[in-house]
């Protein structure tokens, strides 16, 4: 339950619980997007997280509470609700109408979760998903990805453990896929672009606060990146970082007496 910009979660069970930010909450009276990573301590409830709609034209009841169909936000509807701006919400129906237009979709509610209900999406997302989806196994070790699209970077997730990174790639992949669709350039991102990335967080400030509930949240959002990381237990939970769209470049937040992410988390 909760308001349009907030639900309310509570962990049942006697262990943490990772919601990753992006998740998309189906149900109520509109789809939601969770705002950010959230890590629940075990009995916690009634948590007021924040939320974004991702189904302008709805406003009925089709459950009394949100469930989960294993779906993310694209990493651009991601990075919009990480960014938690005033914009965001307007933002977030605007990009929504401009990827279902570049796929062909036609949602009489403006409905983020139609793009995957279209047949010729659907078949196009499983290819791409059976050619992909055993990536995280190829490396013991492998804790997150780079997915670039029409050869550039569109986004990144590091976990904390390989076996986190595999619970939550199976959501990664198909709405990288999903974003995919949309794109008019059949370029390749290669390996260096993907590690000039990732080398870019090392000198980042950035900026702390709580945890919504456990662990202590660092932002660094300017006109280059949108990163953010939740740490528990001087420990990065996840870390996930978009680079900026072309029509986004403005400093948002590009404050030089903001501290760099300390040495025991990187």
């Amino acid at each position: 339950g909760g308001r349009v910009p907030q639900v309310k979660i509570s962990n049942l069970s006697k262990h943490l619980v990772f919601l990753m930010g992006g998740e998309i909450l189906t149900g109520c009276r509109q789809d939601r997007i969770l705002a950010g990573d959230i890590l629940l301590a075990p009995g916690t409830k009634d948590l007021l997280a924040p939320v974004y709609c991702v189904e302008q034209g709805r406003w009925s009841h089709v459950s009394q509470s949100f469930s989960s169909k294993q779906n993310l936000g694209t990493p651009a509807l991601r990075a919009r609700a990480q960014e938690k701006s005033p914009a965001a919400q307007s933002e977030i129906w605007g990009k929504i109408a401009e990827e279902n237009r570049a796929m062909g979709v036609a949602s009489a509610t403006g409905a983020y979760q139609d793009a995957y209900k279209k047949e010729e999406n659907r078949a196009r997302i499983s290819k791409i998903e059976e050619k992909m989806v055993d990536l995280p196994r190829l490396h013991a070790d492998t804790v997150g990805v780079v997915i670039g699209v029409g050869g550039a970077v569109v986004s990144t997730d590091i976990f904390a453990n390989p076996d986190l990174f595999l619970k939550q790639w199976p959501k990664i992949l198909r709405s990288s896929a999903l974003t995919s669709l949309g794109s008019t350039r059949a370029a390749s991102l290669d390996r260096d672009q993907a590690a000039e990335f990732l080398r870019s967080f090392l000198d980042r400030r950035f900026r702390t606060q709580p945890g919504l509930d456990l662990g202590v949240e660092y932002t660094s959002i300017d006109s280059e990146a949108n990163v953010q990381a939740l740490a528990h237990d001087d420990r990065v939970v996840h870390l996930a970082g978009f680079p900026q769209e072309e029509d986004r470049i403005k400093v948002i937040l590009d404050d030089q007496r903001a501290p760099r992410l300390p040495d025991r988390l990187r």
